[in-house]
């Protein structure tokens, strides 16, 4: 063990490494710039905060310019300096003001390019602008799993189980699946694990030991079972 320190607030985000930097945040929105070498806390930056806790766990990427995003609970998208540190800009995608439980904000992880930051929240997905933070599209389904990005376009999974993909020039739907038509292969209820892209061909990986495969162009290609089924991905 190199160090080792308590933080006293609970880590709630994905974890990423930039040079010298370890960002993170916890349950209450803050953001944590820490030393990698001595655990040191470099900065904190505040977000909302929100009363009533759930269990969706904040996003941070930081795409190939070095651009550094984050996804807090409060439903905000912020943008920050990575060098600095100072935030550049925000947008909240929260339309509830409502803090019922059922009404707390939920969002995927988050997808940055050069061009354009991609996520989605319980019922839509954004397409935004990363020089300024307004919303260049947004689209009336929600995806459940990381969406894939293949030179222009962005492939998504729907949480009501549609495999659609969107040309990120135009962003006009190039195709949308719908699983459910796949009943001769799945026959049963499915649980949808992860979707990836391997040898230029789309997986989705099911919790019932089976795989579906399609093509790049969103033609279904085959049916592939495992030896064992997912529990954990």
């Amino acid at each position: 063990i190199i160090w080792a320190k308590n933080y006293k607030v609970p880590f709630s985000s994905n974890l990423k490494v930039f040079k010298d930097k370890i960002i993170v945040s916890n349950v209450n929105n803050n953001l944590l710039i820490l030393n990698k070498r001595n655990g040191d806390l470099i900065k904190l930056i505040p977000t909302e905060e929100i009363s009533v806790k759930n269990n969706f766990s904040n996003k941070i990427s930081i795409n190939s310019e070095n651009e550094l995003f984050f996804l807090n609970s409060f439903g905000s998208l912020y943008k920050i300096n990575i060098n600095s540190l100072s935030i550049i800009w925000f947008n909240n995608f929260n339309k509830s003001l409502d803090t019922n439980s059922s009404n707390l904000f939920f969002g995927s992880n988050i997808i940055s390019t050069k061009k354009e930051v991609i996520f989605s929240s319980n019922k839509s997905t954004y397409i935004v602008d990363v020089i300024s933070g307004s919303v260049l599209k947004k689209y009336n389904f929600s995806s459940k799993v990381k969406p894939i990005i293949i030179d222009k376009a962005a492939i998504f999974l729907t949480k009501n189980n549609f495999l659609i993909a969107i040309n990120l020039n135009t962003k006009k739907i190039i195709y949308s699946y719908n699983l459910d038509t796949l009943d001769n292969y799945l026959k049963n209820k499915y649980l949808i694990m992860d979707m990836m892209l391997l040898n230029n061909e789309i997986f989705i990986f099911l919790k019932n030991n089976k795989i579906l495969v399609f093509q790049i162009n969103g033609k279904f290609k085959t049916l592939k079972k495992l030896p064992s089924s997912l529990n954990t991905f």
